[in-house]
């Protein structure tokens, strides 16, 4: 069995510590053995006595490091809150960005030389949707291309198909589908 050593120290001993480690708390300032002496009406050799026999050096740094840890945790914490509200309210507003893009491509009534510029815009600026993805850089042409009528999407296929056996374009590398060769 271990024999644990059991420190007791008197109010005073304990209040002399607590004064001592919080004159180091004031920015710029050291712990002051002399100022902690001063508010307790103690010899400053008393004071500097306690502290090497309970170790005030070492306990002041571990107090320090969890005192730390715990502000780190505080300023992480916030933080992280900080840049979720912000991520989220990023979201929102890209979702009302998209949804009025889309209202106004819906309002819009393109002829099939427009489209077909416009596709050829974006090949031009190799602007494809990701696959799976309708909100990309070519999210106009795909938007678009899914709120034509379907003959109008099937002569606009026709004609990429046209386009892609001349080399100038292919619908299914815009992300559009497979090209019919009708």
């Amino acid at each position: 069995m271990q024999v644990q050593e059991v420190v007791v120290v008197t109010i005073t001993q304990a209040a002399a510590f607590w004064t001592w480690y919080n004159t180091g708390l004031q920015k710029g300032s050291k712990r002051s053995y002399e100022a902690a002496a001063e508010v307790l009406g103690r010899n400053p050799d008393t004071i500097r006595k306690w502290a090497k026999e309970y170790g005030w050096e070492k306990a002041a740094a571990e107090k320090d490091q969890e005192v730390l840890g715990k502000i780190e945790d505080k300023v992480t914490e916030g933080i992280l809150d900080d840049v979720s509200a912000i991520i989220g309210r990023q979201r929102k507003l890209i979702a009302k960005l998209y949804d009025k893009i889309e209202a106004a491509i819906d309002k819009m009534e393109p002829t099939f030389g427009q489209l077909l510029e416009l596709m050829e815009y974006e090949r031009t600026l190799e602007l494809q949707p990701a696959e799976g993805d309708k909100k990309s850089a070519g999210m106009s042409l795909y938007v678009l291309m899914q709120h034509l009528p379907p003959e109008t999407r099937s002569e606009i296929q026709r004609a990429s198909g046209e386009l892609k056996r001349s080399g100038r374009f292919d619908m299914a590398g815009a992300g559009l589908g497979p090209v019919s060769p009708n």
